[in-house]
């Protein structure tokens, strides 16, 4: 990313310098991005105005002072998309005018913006007062940013906001990394907003610190929180709050009312007059500590002064909480139909309170409300703690979910209704696809390498991933659909005289594969899939599945599917096959390579098989058989928790894992482990906690967007985040994509579950490299993951083995590119590697010969620096890993081609990596070093929007930088990629190549 400096004498503080400080902003939108540095100084603005790809980062001591003159500020003629402000009513009774979302700073449709300070930076906004503004008084906002995504901001002060500090409206994931806000009215406002990150701030505001409605996703860590108004006044779907300090009375006065006791804690904030899409529920405050907070709470639904009165609160959940010094009676009193549900589990309150609310109780239930209890400690003046209905045993609440299932409130209800919701999401469009007789299902697409019969087969039976726990947890389709076509296409596929008869069984039948999905639903649902079938019926299905055993299977995973056949048969109390099940599983435990990991078969790799079939079977079998094979069952959950340590490092923030291997079109299929293990009541250990396994799974389904992944009839199509049959492989067939399902199998707990009452967590706190059997796997600070691959390729020769495999590095942000030939740069992407240009082809690696990780000790950065003589901003970086045991690389050993031999080192940083090739040849040749394909059109894309996203250089050999045009459909997470690289010239015989790659 390009630097540019704000002149010094700017800063000088003599007068405005609006004018001079946008032309650098307006810079780096010519350089189409760029790092914008403040010196030391204070500089006098009104509004200006930040562009996309941008950073604009404050020094030690730089200051950005606003005018005092509410005519130096503007809102650049954006439009707000809170729609509240601009109802003429709510406008005029509130005073709000047309210029109300002014601002210091304006960020508007933009992509990857930040706004970063390091210590003794400051924003200031003057305190400058608007007499025609809301209130009489109110200025300017602070900072605005509307309709963008990728947004961080970090590290500096704001301090004497004459609006709200930040107002965020209608973007998604932006992230707030120790801002601290002193006086002023709000902190954080967030509408409209989807995934949230607060960490690491102190708010000590005038106003609420964090406000906002229309939410989703809001994570609030390690922060502090003081105020003369609200702590949190907010309205969202999934706000997790913890290890937060949360006190009063405001150091700073309310600005209004001149008063510095804190409002409440928490206050509900549902506006009427905008848009509030959905319900707010799982709302888990956990680990906090409240200190004269006035009111705990304050959700009083209809309050047309608290603004409560659009969308009603689900549930409210405090764990291990501590609150002293509550002054004033709270409320939890919610919609008529929704009364909500509150829980305190194993917390501290202490009551007294002040004389206006002297006698009433500490908190005051509304009608039906459900209040969860557990390990709660209370100091009270009042006595009775609270008014209203009280359900102290968890068994009670269940006996009243019991009792009236259909107004059931609780956390879980929501979100088990959104995994349900999503499921039917997939599973709907196919209805039309069904055939006559039910057994197959009919989708168009390409072939297979396998039986063109089969694959209505396949397409049919793969939907028992996700029907099956939804039926083993008592959920049905709302108009019974789906439970009749799978009984009446059992009826004709087992039935040779049927014109859809499944048909029998050969050595490496694809069919073996979706004989697991169907025997799969007869282990967990048999209520629905096999009690309700004939007699006959049951003894034609019986029969057709036995003859699996007669049949020759592949050595790896597909074992597995013989194992679940002879289980159902064995638990539906038919003839089974006892040697082929214990040899079965003697063989697939034979594959257990230690540490969580299993070979695929002989010969196999590691790969994400590990989880959608190794761990995601062992699981179920301890599940169902724990209680008969009990040291068999305790073995396959030890194995799991030991890879759940490894496993969980390869996802995103997001919820996406990195992209690389094979079957990658099973998409969300990865997080069925994840599924699994809650289904299986799975400890794995520290930081697998139900809520954090549940905000795996619904961020890994939520990470694909469905109308991306579908076509017009809204059926998956075969590709990973889009359609494209160039990356798939020959068993990838109309129906295969519906492995996905698999990430449904938490829906077998049935709705009163416990679980469900968990809120979704975000993950655990990992470390920013490790190593794994993959290789290393390291995570930016925007929870993105990047995997230095090690060893080797598979044996058996799946399609783009070597791009699947094959490459120096994978990343969840910019997934891979899949070769279409040698013969151009554009057609071979060799994107993440390092190519030759030889006899008109372009050569990449095909594996190494051995691959390792090593450990780099402090004496590793002075040799470095002997190689290369730019760069040395890396060298405080490499110093500080080294120091701290996190400098690691991949060291591989490989040759494209007889006659050049290459050992490859690749050195993780924290933004990107080192890539040093030691090249030998018997020929001079060229070779491209190539970053990560980034995502956009050559035609829209310029050099410097590219070197935003992913910039290659040249350390030590020179080398010309270059941009590979990549063929569309050719990158599996973008259709249109460019991949920037460095263009060597290798000489004959020995020479080192040393590359940066930052992004």
């Amino acid at each position: 990313m390009r630097e540019l400096v704000v002149p010094k004498e700017l800063g000088a503080g003599n007068g405005l310098v609006t004018r001079e400080f946008q032309e650098v902003l307006d810079a780096a939108v010519k350089e189409k991005g760029a790092r914008v540095i403040v010196p030391a100084g204070t500089y006098h603005i009104g509004s200006v105005r930040l562009f996309g790809h941008t950073e604009l980062h404050l020094a030690p001591g730089a200051r950005l002072e606003g005018s005092t003159n509410i005519a130096d500020y503007t809102d650049w003629d954006i439009p707000t998309t809170l729609a509240y402000a601009q109802d003429p009513f709510i406008a005029r009774i509130q005073g709000i005018p047309p210029h109300y979302t002014r601002a210091l700073i304006t960020v508007a449709d933009a992509e990857d913006v930040a706004i970063t300070g390091e210590k003794g930076s400051s924003i200031s906004g003057s305190d400058c007062t608007d007499p025609a503004g809301e209130e009489g008084f109110r200025g300017a906002m602070g900072i605005r940013v509307c309709r963008c995504r990728n947004v961080f901001l970090s590290g500096y002060t704001f301090e004497k906001s004459a609006n709200w500090s930040h107002q965020v409206d209608s973007c998604t994931n932006v992230r707030f990394d120790g801002v601290t806000v002193l006086g002023g009215h709000d902190g954080f406002n967030i509408h409209h907003c989807t995934n949230v990150s607060i960490e690491g701030c102190t708010l000590k505001c005038g106003d609420d610190c964090v406000a906002g409605f229309d939410a989703r996703n809001v994570f609030v860590e390690n922060c502090l929180l003081n105020t003369a108004c609200n702590a949190f006044r907010l309205g969202a779907v999934n706000l997790f709050v913890s290890h937060c300090q949360i006190v009063g009375p405001g150091e700073y006065p309310h600005i209004l009312e001149g008063t510095h006791h804190m409002h409440a804690a928490i206050k509900y904030y549902a506006v009427k007059g905008d848009v509030i899409r959905e319900d707010a529920a799982n709302w888990r405050f956990q680990d906090c500590v409240f200190e004269n907070p006035g009111r705990l709470l304050n959700y009083d639904y209809g309050s047309e002064k608290g603004y409560q009165t659009e969308r009603p609160l689900v549930d409210l959940h405090l764990v291990r909480c501590k609150a002293t010094g509550v002054s004033q009676s709270s409320f939890f009193k919610g919609r008529e139909d929704v009364p909500g549900t509150l829980e305190l589990k194993d917390c501290e309150v202490s009551y007294s309170p002040d004389a206006t609310d002297a006698g009433k109780p500490c908190i005051q239930l509304g009608k039906g409300a459900r209040l969860i209890e557990e390990g709660v400690t209370y100091g009270c003046d009042t006595g009775e703690p609270f008014s209203g209905p009280r359900i102290t045993e968890a068994s009670e609440v269940e006996a009243e979910v019991l009792k009236k299932k259909e107004s059931l409130a609780v956390a879980g209800s929501s979100l088990r209704e959104w995994l349900a919701g999503e499921l039917f999401g997939y599973l709907e469009p196919l209805k039309p696809f069904y055939s006559k007789g039910c057994a197959r299902l009919d989708l168009a697409g390409g072939a297979t390498l396998y039986e063109h019969d089969v694959l209505s087969f396949e397409a049919w039976a793969r939907q028992l991933w996700g029907l099956a726990p939804l039926w083993a947890g008592g959920g049905r389709s709302r108009d019974g659909f789906f439970e009749r076509v799978y009984l009446k296409g059992i009826e004709a596929g087992t039935d040779p005289a049927s014109p859809e008869y499944w048909g029998g069984f050969r050595d490496h039948d694809q069919r073996f594969v979706e004989v697991a999905a169907l025997a799969y639903a007869l282990l967990v649902a048999p209520d629905v899939l096999w009690e309700p079938l004939a007699e006959d019926v049951k003894a034609r299905l019986a029969t057709w599945l036995l003859a699996v055993n007669r049949s020759e299977y592949p050595l790896g995973n597909w074992l597995w599917f013989r194992v679940l056949a002879n289980l159902a048969l064995r638990e539906r109390g038919r003839e089974w096959d006892n040697k082929k099940l214990a040899d079965d599983l003697a063989t697939l435990d034979g594959f257990y390579r230690g540490n969580g990991w299993y070979q695929d078969g002989p010969g196999g790799v590691f790969d994400y098989y590990n989880a959608m079939t190794f761990h995601f079977f062992g699981l179920l079998y301890a599940r169902l058989f724990g209680d008969c094979d009990a040291t068999r069952a305790g073995e396959y959950k030890t194995r799991a928790a030991r890879f759940a340590r490894d496993y969980v490092l390869l996802f995103s923030s997001r919820g996406e894992p990195v992209p690389f291997g094979r079957s990658l079109t099973y998409r969300f299929a990865f997080a069925g482990f994840w599924s699994e293990a809650l289904a299986a009541r799975v400890d794995l250990g520290p930081g697998f906690s139900s809520g954090a396994l549940l905000g795996l799974v619904t961020r890994s389904i939520a990470s694909f967007d469905r109308n991306l992944v579908t076509d017009n009839a809204g059926v998956q199509s075969i590709g990973y985040k889009y359609p494209c049959l160039h990356m798939a492989e020959g068993y990838n067939g109309p129906g295969s994509p519906y492995w996905s399902l698999m990430a449904f199998a938490c829906l077998a707990l049935p709705e009163d579950d416990p679980v469900w009452r968990a809120i979704p967590e975000p993950l655990p706190k990992l470390p920013p490299i490790a190593q794994t059997p993959l290789g290393l796997v390291a995570r930016d600070g925007e929870g993105e993951v990047f995997l230095y691959r090690t060893g080797p390729l598979p044996k058996h020769p799946f399609a783009q083995s070597a791009a699947k495999y094959g490459k120096f590095a994978y990343s969840t942000r910019f997934g891979f590119s899949a070769s279409r030939s040698e013969r151009t740069p554009e057609e071979a992407t060799p994107d993440g590697t390092l190519s030759f240009l030889v006899g008109g082809r372009v050569l990449v690696p095909e594996g190494a010969a051995d691959s390792e990780m090593l450990q780099l000790p402090p004496e590793w950065v002075g040799s470095f620096w002997n190689l290369v003589e730019g760069a040395r901003e890396l060298s405080e970086e490499l110093g500080q890993r080294a120091a701290a045991g996190e400098l690691w690389e991949t060291r591989l050993s490989w040759s494209p081609i007889p006659g050049i031999e290459v050992r490859t080192e690749v050195v993780p940083l924290l933004r990107g990596h080192l890539r040093i090739h030691h090249v030998r040849t018997d020929d001079a040749c060229e070779a491209l070093d190539c970053g990560f394909a980034v995502p956009g059109n050559y035609h829209t894309l310029g050099e410097t929007d590219i070197d935003a996203a992913c910039e290659v250089r040249a350390l030590a050999t020179p080398g010309e930088k270059v941009i590979i045009h990549a063929e569309a459909n050719t990158n599996i997470s973008h259709a249109e990629s460019v991949i920037p690289a460095v263009r060597y010239q290798v000489r004959r015989g020995e020479m080192t190549l040393v590359t940066l790659v930052t992004c």
